[in-house]
């Protein structure tokens, strides 16, 4: 299994059999991990120019490739996010995603019930599943939303790694018991209820006023409640919610109280085993990506690369002109190196929606990072407010261009662009690059004396 985790500074401590390998090198490597390090924000060191006459010159206009890369998988366990709903983008295709959880027993809260409870007097009133939206949703719109649930018949599980991916397929038995329709516009903090059928729930109930032994663990509980899947209809809505606020709420009516007061029980989720599974059908120009292994060059896409949530694509882009460059044998110092990005928008309006940054990592012909996996470059946007398409990201590449002009290295080393991890896990929408034969460009500074 290929994993995007595996680049990500949040999930350093998971290590997986993955495409994408974090690993050491031999000295030939070395070198550009030092340079990695030193990396500095100022364009030409006091240092550098003190005591020597140089010519400062600016070289652009170096061939560049691009091609549109997929991940095949993406942990989307333990990222206090969930999403639901499935959306078509274009030029991507159907993204789908449905949120997969396991509620379990609170025994502490049902210690406590039981305790306090006299159990004759209370009556069953509804059994819901609870969700808080986060305000983060996608592709919204004023049409009705409907969502429905099922339930597994056998328990959701982790992988040996303690971890679920938006790939990991859940139980194939489940049935279907509840659903609901509402307006679309939740705001953070809004709590959505969808209510599931009252067999279920009076079945709970009775077993809890029994004492059955269904409640006597939290795994005897999970065993008998499975699990659960919440999804919508296509061309919907994404909707995003908070993972730790996902329960089962048990709703009864104490009579002993006067008047009557309606009370509940809180079935939170079962030791964070929750997930957002998702579907792609992504359009035709994408059909060649069947691995991490396979590159979907800009010329088979109208001179653009994709970057993408949900259905994971980023770009990778090689420096054919650099290594022309480095046979030339000029003597000069390299200074400075930056990357310049163009994305592509549709709109102007679209500019407005561009995330403020990007993630890049040096990776070998192999799609192993050279460096550590706590170690990534930011792109960051030079937003052009007057006019939008001024527009562009700038990733400082020094230390692999100057890897690349060191003599006798093999030139086998890319840059990957990524969208930052919770906009990979959490967004559905998609950003596109346009390469270096539009506005995309290798800008180098060099001295020369």
């Amino acid at each position: 299994m290929i994993s995007a985790m595996m680049l990500f500074r949040k999930y350093a401590q998971v290590r997986m059999s993955s495409g994408i390998r974090f690993c050491s090198r031999a000295s030939m490597v070395m070198g550009l991990v030092f340079l990695f390090s030193c990396e500095s924000s100022t364009l030409i060191s006091d240092d550098v120019l003190s005591g020597e006459k140089f010519n400062i010159t600016l070289l652009k206009d170096l061939a560049l490739d691009f091609s549109t890369i997929r991940l095949d998988s993406l942990a989307t366990s333990r990222t206090g996010t969930v999403t639901v709903g499935s959306n078509q983008q274009s030029g991507i295709g159907v993204t789908t995603h449905n949120t997969c959880f396991q509620p379990g027993l609170d025994l502490s809260a049902y210690s406590t019930l039981r305790s306090s409870t006299d159990f004759e007097s209370i009556t069953f009133d509804s059994l819901v599943i609870v969700m808080i939206s986060n305000g983060k949703n996608y592709f919204e719109s004023d049409d009705f939303v409907t969502l429905y649930i099922d339930q597994y018949l056998t328990p959701l599980e982790l992988l040996d790694n303690g971890y679920l991916y938006n790939t990991s397929l859940p139980p194939i038995d489940k049935i279907q018991v509840g659903s609901r329709r509402f307006r679309s516009g939740l705001e953070d903090g809004d709590e959505l209820e969808i209510g599931l059928k009252d067999s279920l729930g009076k079945e709970l109930f009775q077993r809890m006023v029994d004492d059955d032994e269904v409640y006597s663990t939290n795994q005897d509980f999970v065993e008998f409640i499975g699990g659960f899947e919440v999804y919508t209809n296509l061309s919907s809505q994404i909707l995003s919610f908070y993972a730790d606020s996902l329960k089962m709420r048990m709703y009864y009516t104490n009579k002993n109280n006067i008047p009557p007061t309606r009370e509940y029980l809180d079935f939170p989720i079962n030791d964070g085993i929750y997930y957002t599974y998702t579907h792609n059908e992504l359009d035709s120009q994408f059909e060649g990506l069947e691995s991490f292994d396979d590159y979907l060059s800009s010329d088979s896409t109208e001179r653009h690369t994709y970057l993408a949530g949900g259905s994971l694509l980023g770009t990778v882009v090689d420096f054919p002109g650099v290594e022309i460059l480095a046979l030339e044998e000029q003597d000069y110092i390299l200074a400075h190196a930056e990357l310049r990005l163009y994305p592509l928008s549709e709109s102007a309006s679209d500019y407005d929606k561009l995330p403020e940054t990007l993630v890049a990592y040096f990776i070998d012909e192999d799609n192993s990072t050279i460096t550590s996996q706590d170690e990534f470059i930011t792109a960051t946007l030079t937003f052009d407010e007057t006019y939008k398409r001024d527009t562009y990201y700038t990733i400082e590449v020094s230390a692999l261009i100057e890897f690349f002009l060191t003599p006798f290295t093999q030139y086998n080393y890319s840059l990957l662009v990524m969208l930052p991890y919770d906009e990979v896990t959490n967004n559905p929408k998609s950003l596109m690059i346009e390469d270096g034969s539009m506005r995309s460009e290798l800008i180098l500074y060099t001295l020369e004396n």
